[in-house]
């Protein structure tokens, strides 16, 4: 049982990290990775915000811009952190012995807070794809994958 229960513990430590990290994560994930990760989510707006110039934004373009993350980045920290806390919880408790069944149903609440997260980077890139023009987010696109990825 005890060599059962370390082989649990490896394989958790090993897989729970691993199947939420970004394609490109190299290490498990701690609470700031998560954060940084999934904040660059927010970052398409971020972004817009920071290279307004770049982008040639009109006033009306940076104000919606502005409103926008006024609106959503306080929600989405609040799922970042709350995942991030969950995460951690389910590789402790594991390690402490804790059942299958709490563990998964820890998992599937972690996997619905990812779901909204996921939910605002799109509601994020369709308000952004109706507030630039296209060749503004083409612009924006390439920055991203300048800066970001």
């Amino acid at each position: 049982m005890k060599r059962f229960t370390a082989l649990l513990t490896l394989a958790l430590s090993l897989i729970i990290p691993a199947a939420f990290a970004p394609a490109n994560a190299g290490s498990p994930m701690s609470t700031a990775s998560i954060s940084s990760k999934t904040q660059s989510a927010t970052s398409l707006l971020t972004l817009a915000k920071k290279h307004g110039e770049t982008l040639a934004l009109t006033e009306k373009q940076k104000a919606s811009i502005g409103l926008w993350l006024s609106e959503t980045e306080k929600h989405m920290r609040f799922l970042v952190h709350k995942t991030a806390i969950l995460e951690k919880s389910v590789v402790r408790n594991a390690l402490r012995g804790k059942d299958k069944a709490s563990l998964l149903n820890k998992m599937e609440e972690t996997n619905n807070l990812r779901k909204q997260i996921l939910s605002q980077r799109l509601d994020c890139r369709d308000n952004l794809n109706k507030i630039l023009d296209k060749t503004q987010w083409q612009k924006l696109v390439a920055l991203y994958k300048t800066e970001v990825q």
